[in-house]
């Protein structure tokens, strides 16, 4: 499209620009974008997606160096400019994990507002759209490591590797109907904060008893994505808050068999659909995250039916892939956004 974007800067910079970067990346490649301010910016080299990474960097060094903490009001929301024969349109795009909108006042100042988390039962002003939920942590480079992965041989049944944050006892009851299965699994249940506190550890020690590897560390991801592309199925399910986690890139870029506990919430401009491209085990979504443990059978109930179904497989690994390579890779992002943009300016 040729058009130019300019990313406003916040002041101060903080690590919460990385939810920014996979937008980024895909203004770079589908027109130009610079950054305003630009005086440390320019100086800085390589393509702008790793000026902004090195900005984050040496900022997060200047911190720690001068002993200050990270800000307290910082919302993971970005604001950009785009160039238009009318005039410029104010852009925000809302990486927030919460369906809510966490700063008001930027609907206000934006032309159009564009939501990761965008619920559609939530109550939006007009000018709100969804979008994409982009994953920050990742580079260009890594993007076509998980797109070579796509044709890797596949060893393993089945593989669920997943945060369980605090007293996440829905998690630990997917873990424990994939650990009572007989096949090959890859399971592993990562606690960031370690085990703290009492309810914890006996989540914990519930899941080894299980036959559950636990770790206070995440995989590394070289490690991650080759286990993950050597998996059958790919088991998932919503992050904290109900959002959908950044890994979501990762798996339809590399084209996995998605197996999700139930449907996702958010909604992205073109909806993933169950049965198309993820596999839906049922389990409806609640308040708490848990419901009746009669529902957590329905996940093997999946696992076992898939398994059992290669071509079935097969079939789920081609709609993500595409469905990656036509509207989840940046460049179809921010295609999306600038179309979007041209649309509906209000």
């Amino acid at each position: 499209m040729g058009v130019d974007v300019t990313m406003l800067l916040p002041e101060p910079i903080d690590a919460l620009l990385y939810y920014q970067r996979y937008y980024v990346i895909g203004f770079e490649r589908a027109g130009s974008i610079r950054f305003s301010p630009s005086s440390l910016a320019s100086l800085l080299p390589g393509s702008p997606s790793r000026q902004l990474t090195r900005l984050v960097q040496i900022h997060s060094r200047l911190r720690r160096l001068l002993g200050r903490r990270s800000p307290g009001d910082s919302w993971p929301v970005g604001r950009y400019v785009v160039a238009a024969p009318r005039g410029p349109i104010n852009v925000a795009i809302d990486a927030f994990d919460n369906h809510r909108v966490p700063v008001p006042a930027l609907v206000g100042w934006s032309d159009v507002y564009f939501k990761a988390n965008y619920w559609p039962s939530a109550d939006y002003d007009r000018k709100v759209r969804p979008i994409v939920s982009g994953n920050g942590s990742v580079t260009p480079r890594d993007l076509d490591r998980a797109r070579s992965l796509r044709a890797v041989e596949k060893d393993i049944d089945v593989t669920f590797i997943s945060n369980v944050w605090g007293g996440r006892e829905h998690n630990v009851r997917l873990f424990e109907q994939l650990a009572a299965l007989d096949c090959r699994a890859e399971l592993l249940a990562v606690f960031p904060g370690g085990w703290k506190d009492e309810e914890t550890r006996a989540l914990a020690d519930r899941l080894r008893s299980a036959g559950v590897a636990v770790s206070d560390r995440p995989m590394r991801r070289d490690v991650l994505w080759r286990t993950l592309a050597r998996s059958r199925l790919v088991m998932f399910r919503p992050g904290v808050h109900g959002c959908m986690p950044w890994r979501t890139i990762d798996l339809l870029c590399m084209g996995a068999c998605i197996v999700l506990d139930g449907v996702p919430l958010p909604r992205w401009p073109v909806p993933l659909e169950p049965g198309v491209h993820y596999a839906s085990c049922g389990i409806p979504r609640s308040e708490s995250g848990v419901v009746d443990r009669a529902e957590y059978e329905k996940v093997g109930q999946t696992i076992r039916q898939l398994l059992d179904a290669p071509a079935e497989q097969e079939r789920f690994r081609h709609n993500a892939a595409a469905y990656y390579d036509a509207h989840a890779a940046p460049e179809c992002v921010a295609r999306y956004v600038l179309e979007t943009v041209e649309k509906n300016r209000i």
